[in-house]
């Protein structure tokens, strides 16, 4: 379930628009680049240490890995875990924002 709503919301078209617009020729160009979005993702806070590993496999929407067996697989793991749950708060930052 958590990871249909997270595909939901990696595919959507609500972006808030260009971070940071650039201007040429006279004119706004708000396409291309990081969108506000993306911004704010970059910007949440967000540390695997206050979750448990149950949580985050629903979040990732598969078990992590031993450490011990698969190091690297274990580190991707915490990495996808933190990319989704930046956007889930990109996109809660942008659901106040238009509120």
């Amino acid at each position: 379930r958590a990871n249909q709503r997270m595909e939901r919301v990696m595919d959507r078209e609500e972006t808030g628009g260009a971070a940071f617009p650039q201007s040429g020729f006279g004119q706004w160009a708000p396409e291309g680049g990081a969108t506000l979005r993306d911004y704010f993702a970059v910007h949440a806070a967000i540390d695997h240490d206050e979750v448990g590993v149950r949580y985050a496999a629903a979040i990732v929407g598969r078990d992590m890995p031993d450490f011990a067996a698969d190091p690297l697989g274990n580190s991707a793991f915490w990495a996808e875990y933190r990319a989704r749950m930046r956007y889930i708060e990109a996109d809660a930052m942008l659901a106040a924002r238009s509120a």
